[in-house]
């Protein structure tokens, strides 16, 4: 399977038929950047099937988050999931999840997911936008701020009985992330 360039992507609302893939993208996601920063226990545990069912039940639901899938290559690649801020910090909408298929990473479809769900989340009325990551998630934090994200708080959240701290990146204005995210291949 050849990677897409960022041109060749295409970008669909997931449906409920889409839970066991989306879960093994997380999975994998989780397995891949969280190794060495969350319990090992918890990434080798059944991760996997704890993600499908959380998946199932959210996308039967039919409301927030309904996940935005990344599409290439013929094989769903990526998705965002968001929907209303959930955080008590100032932004209207949040990025509850961000991943991108391994063998996928380094050739645009984070980039290109963060401009697509920012375009819907300013289609629906919003006008800010913010996400958290694990503070020690390096990877993750340049790549915000590569997308213009400022630091706006820090917060403990439990994974699987550890403490860890994450840190909230926004965008007051959430034309300044669709901007950043835009590159010259992105418009016709």
């Amino acid at each position: 399977m050849t990677a897409p360039t960022a041109a060749s992507l295409a970008f669909r609302l997931a449906q409920i038929a889409d839970a066991d893939v989306i879960a093994r993208i997380q999975t994998d996601g989780w397995r891949d950047a969280y190794r060495g920063l969350m319990p090992d226990r918890l990434l080798d545990g059944p991760l996997l099937e704890d993600h499908c069912l959380l998946w199932r039940r959210l996308l039967a639901s039919g409301s927030d988050p309904m996940p935005l899938l990344a599409l290439g290559g013929g094989a769903e690649v990526g998705f965002c999931a968001m929907g209303k801020s959930r955080s008590g910090l100032p932004y209207e909408t949040e990025v509850f999840a961000l991943y991108i298929d391994t063998a996928w990473h380094r050739v645009g479809v984070g980039r290109r997911l963060m401009r697509a769900s920012a375009i819907r989340a300013r289609e629906a009325g919003s006008g800010s936008l913010m996400l958290w990551t694990l503070a020690r998630n390096a990877r993750a934090r340049a790549f915000y701020q590569r997308l213009g994200g400022i630091a706006v708080g820090e917060e403990e959240h439990c994974f699987g009985g550890t403490w860890l701290t994450e840190v909230a990146y926004a965008w007051a204005d959430i034309d300044r992330l669709i901007t950043h995210a835009t590159r010259p291949e992105d418009t016709p």
